[in-house]
């Protein structure tokens, strides 16, 4: 397994292409390089991010936005997956709970996205795991990958490990995050999750990726630093 960094934590500072290269060069020099592409604005083109990407030896393993985004502009995540070299595009959230409408529109764009050698997989949140939508969709399309968060499974009252190991082979990236005692992001490591037994399970159910993700904080270096270097620390524990 690697570590990495969901670089939509830096949401605020990858306005433009200087912002982007910021936080790139950031990540490089604490040794992060591996990450999700998220939330870079749509100004940026994906060319000038594949060569950001290149200038400093960062690999992204896929595209990740909310749903609503991919399947109203999917071209743009495509030209972005195939411009970074991203094997995968995965949804954020099933909007409304309406599993039909979701999996209609994840079989269109997993046709497409075929055709170049992409695959789609689904992030589950919160309110897909309350409502009942996540478990409706994960038994319907058992060929779409999952890419779990730590908080939003706990959120949701659901055990990680538990989830992690019953889906076994369908995930290769799992964010890290972490919610202090009142309830606020911070550092993972930092705050109450226990990730000694999440990184096991994560090994036992083959993952490859473990990025730390923080979208709230007061210094995102030092913050998303910490983050890195914690979950880095685990994997060599």
């Amino acid at each position: 397994m690697n570590a990495g960094i969901q670089i939509s934590s830096f949401r605020p500072l990858m306005t433009d292409a200087e912002g982007l290269k910021d936080v790139l060069a950031h990540m490089r020099e604490i040794g992060a390089s591996y990450t999700q592409l998220q939330w870079i604005d749509k100004s940026v083109p994906a060319r000038t991010v594949a060569q950001l990407l290149a200038v400093y030896g960062i690999k992204a393993c896929g595209v990740q936005d909310k749903a609503k985004e991919i399947f109203s502009d999917s071209g743009y995540y495509m030209e972005m997956c195939l411009e970074c070299g991203c094997p995968e595009i995965c949804v954020s959230g099933i909007p409304d709970g309406d599993t039909d409408s979701f999996a209609a529109h994840m079989d269109a764009l997993s046709e497409r996205a075929a055709k170049h050698g992409i695959q789609l997989s689904y992030h589950p949140v919160k309110a897909d795991i309350l409502c009942g939508a996540c478990e409706s969709f994960i038994n319907k399309r058992r060929s779409v990958g999952l890419v779990p968060d730590t908080c939003q499974l706990t959120d949701a009252g659901r055990d990680v490990c538990s989830f992690i190991l019953a889906h076994k082979g369908r995930i290769r990236t799992v964010h890290f995050k972490d919610r202090n005692e009142c309830g606020a992001l911070c550092p993972p490591g930092s705050g109450m999750t226990d990730f000694a037994p999440v990184v096991a399970a994560c090994r036992q159910a083959g993952v490859q990726l473990l990025l730390a993700e923080q979208e709230t904080w007061t210094d995102a270096y030092a913050e998303l630093r910490q983050g890195f270097m914690h979950v880095l620390s685990l994997l060599s524990a």
